[in-house]
Order: C-alpha cells, then structure tokens, then sequence
C-alpha cells in the first residue's frame, strides 16, 4: 500500500477513471471481504456485503473529505452492511465490544474446508472457530490480504487503537492454549512443545489467507461497480427503511423504502414472490415516465401510469437501482442509491 495515494485515486476515480478504481478495489478489497467475512457470513452473503460496500463508496466518490481515512470509512461502511444484513435476515447480530471476551456461539466459522490443505490447518481452523467472535473478527482482519492498518481495524471495529496489540496477544494465546489442550491434533506433532504467539500468528495467516481468498468474480464485479456511476443524474437518497417487523402489507412480508431527491420522492415496497423480488412503487409528484431497474447483470424497463404508480416483477435477488425518466430526456433522470433486494 506504499505506492498507492488514496486521495491522488480518489480525485481520478471520481473523474471516471478505471485504473484508478481498479488501483482502489486492489488496495482494499482485502480489508472489505475479511469484514464482511468476520460477522460469519457465507459466501454469497460476504458477495452482497462486498458489492454494497463497493457500491456506497461510487455513490459518495466525491463527498469523502480526508482520503487518508478511506480505509477506515471503507470498513466501516462494510460492517454496517453486514449488521444491516444480519437484521434484515433475522439472524443474531453480534456486540461489540472487544472487552466482552465471551466464547463463540457456534462450534466454527462457515467455512469450506476443502480450502484447507492439511489436517494440521482443519485443526487449526477448528480451535479458531472456539475463539471469542470479537477474537475472529480482529485475527481476521489483522491477517487480511493486503495487511490492513492498524487506523482502518481501529474505525472498522469501532474497537481504541490502543487496545489492537494488547488483544492481538490475549487472542493468541486463548488460541495458543486450545491448540495445546489437544493432544491428538496439531500441536501433538509439534514434538508438544509450546508455541510462541508468533508461530500461532504465521500458522493463523496461512489459514486465513486461504479461507478468506476474495473470490475472482467479486472482484470483477467491484471492478466494474465505476461503470454505474451517473454523474448527470439526480440522486435520490435512500431516507426510510420499514422492514417486514413494522409494515402491514402482505402479512408483515414486504420492506418498505423511501427515496428523497431534488425533484421527486419515491415510495417503494419491496417483496418477494417464489425467490424473485416484486418492487411496487409511486412518484411524487406523479407523471408518466419510464421507470428501470437496473442490476449488474440485469434491467428491466415499466411506465408508470398517470398517478406515477409502476410495478416491477421477476428480479433476481442482489443489488438494484431504480433509474427513473425517458430515454430521450437524459438531463431529467433521477437514479436511486443502490438497494439490496
């Protein structure tokens, strides 16, 4: 990262330059993976949390101040992703506090351990999926490739910069300690003898490294995210989110969104039919006019009717935006933050 100037790639970024972008996705795509991947993630999930990370940061290329913190708003903005992900699923979101050193809840990590080579890294793996989750995320994100600074783990985590190498040790040695406790696995062909927090260190980073791999086609999918970016349009920010808990419509099972621009409001509901999304939404101001919804690998186009109601049927899950306005009118499009569907 030694090379690399953020703020230089970020001025070139937002100017619509791809070399920059890719220099960017390069320098960072480590540190926003083993996020996502620390809150337990699977794959799939780790790829929405991925992409919408990468996603935020096209929407707001101009509006960062200090491009020296990029790494930390980066993963800042990955972990909120992932929080939001968890709550939108159900599933347990975890505390943050790097003093509640309480053990794990589940027995490891989702992880696929063909990855893993050797039955002395499954042991390894195993002992590190009894660690404290406070524990995981920071080994995580210590061991991330690129190594990740101390500032960006500091703000990710929302953990005093302070307290890293201290933590660092007594994760270690909880880790150092199960290994040691089983006689049979991999410190038994270590002639048992005790291991510094070093070797337990360099081991761990093996592991890591092959488990929490950024998958080539994530990383072409952040590569491309630059080329979504509409520098001509309206923006409408994404200002409510209602989940299934708080709306009345179709038996509690739709999330309802609201987008706020300079020129319109746009009220969306957002549920699922047979494993694709239906979106169903209304202008305000209402008119006539042609409304997409535009995915990486998918669009699709409707018009409203005369009280700016439209409905969108037939998405794939993942990450859409709503581009609102004719074709041959570019200059009064409006384009929503993107939204995960």
């Amino acid at each position: 990262m030694s090379d690399f100037d953020p703020a230089a790639a970020l001025a070139a970024a937002a100017a619509g330059d791809q070399l920059a972008w890719t220099s960017i996705v390069s320098t960072y795509s480590g540190l926003i993976w083993t996020v996502a991947r620390a809150y337990r993630l699977s794959s799939a999930d780790s790829a929405d949390v991925f992409q919408g990370t990468w996603l935020r940061l096209v929407e707001h290329l101009g509006d960062i101040r200090d491009a020296g913190r990029l790494g930390g708003w980066l993963a800042t903005t990955a972990r909120r992703e992932a929080l939001q992900l968890l709550r939108r699923t159900g599933r347990d979101v975890p505390v943050d506090d790097m003093s509640t050193m309480t053990e794990a809840a589940d027995a490891a990590p989702t992880a696929d351990e063909e990855l893993l080579r050797t039955e002395d890294q499954r042991t390894l793996w195993s002992a590190f999926g009894q660690l404290p989750d406070n524990c995981q995320r920071l080994l995580r994100l210590l061991f991330a490739e690129p190594p990740a600074l101390y500032a960006d783990i500091s703000t990710g985590l929302g953990i005093p910069l302070g307290s890293i190498g201290p933590t660092r040790s007594r994760c270690l040695a909880n880790l150092e300690r199960r290994l040691s406790a089983d006689a049979s696995g991999w410190t038994g062909r270590q002639e048992r003898r005790r291991m510094s927090e070093e070797d337990v260190a360099a081991a761990l980073r093996e592991v890591l490294q092959m488990v929490d791999r950024v998958p080539e086609a994530a990383l072409e999918a952040a590569n491309a995210a630059i080329g979504w970016r509409d520098l001509d349009a309206d923006l409408a920010l994404l200002t409510a989110e209602y989940g299934p808990e708080l709306s009345h419509l179709r038996g509690g099972q739709a999330r309802l969104l609201t987008f706020h621009s300079e020129r319109a409001i746009i009220e969306l509901e957002v549920s699922a039919d047979r494993g694709q999304a239906r979106l169903l939404g209304q202008l305000d101001p209402p008119r006539e006019v042609d409304v997409t919804a535009e995915t990486t690998g998918q669009s699709r186009t409707v018009r409203t009717d005369h009280q700016g109601r439209f409905s969108i049927t037939e998405l794939r899950d993942g990450w859409v935006r709503l581009v609102i306005g004719d074709a041959d009118q570019p200059a009064d499009r409006t384009v929503t933050a993107w939204f995960l569907v």
